[in-house]
């Protein structure tokens, strides 16, 4: 009896110690692909609560994606504006204007470029359902070349500040600016 006490005792000790280090503020967070996450609970309610709102959000944007894309032309127009939407989110939420420390610079990167690779996600899964197989053959082989350069570019921009520690946060903008830059190419040269 007394074993199973103390048992019960160390797994309570065990949850609530793992319970706190999961409230961690966001400029705690090491890992800058899970900050943008982190930054936006961190202004909203409980987890819950977020879960459910965001997925609202995404149930209604997918409703106004399926309504907004059903002919060609609103789909370029609907993805610009996306696009666009993105850039303006982080011109508004995502600027370096309240970074102090380089660690708040590679979180605000890190951010940048998450939004870029998601919107780039989204657009090429929508061509992949969209345009014929040999277009999209090419565009696979494009792509390729493209994500090549990208990094290439991203490298050559980090190494300028070489051993420094602005160095990933240059690697970051670069990637995130050039990913930019394809989404608007795929949506203007490919979508119909």
């Amino acid at each position: 009896m007394k074993k199973l006490i103390i048992i019960t005792m160390i797994i309570s000790s065990t949850l609530s110690i793992a319970g706190c280090s999961l409230s961690k503020p966001i400029n705690q967070e090491s890992d800058s692909s899970s900050t943008v996450e982190a930054k936006q609970e961190d202004n909203l309610g409980s987890t819950q609560d977020t879960s459910d709102k965001e997925n609202d959000n995404n149930k209604s944007i997918e409703s106004k994606t399926n309504d907004t894309t059903t002919n060609k032309t609103d789909k370029k127009e609907y993805y610009t504006q996306k696009l666009n939407d993105i850039q303006a989110k982080i011109d508004k939420d995502y600027n370096f204007n309240n970074t102090i420390t380089t660690k708040d610079m590679r979180s605000t990167s890190g951010a940048q470029y998450k939004f870029w690779d998601d919107a780039l996600n989204e657009i090429y899964k929508e061509l992949q359902k969209t345009l014929p197989s040999s277009d999209m053959e090419k565009l696979k082989k494009e792509e390729l070349a493209w994500i090549s350069k990208k990094e290439s570019d991203a490298k050559d921009s980090g190494d300028k500040a070489k051993g420094g520690t602005l160095e990933p946060v240059k690697y970051t903008l670069s990637a995130a600016d050039s990913t930019k830059k394809r989404c608007y190419e795929l949506v203007k040269n490919y979508m119909q």
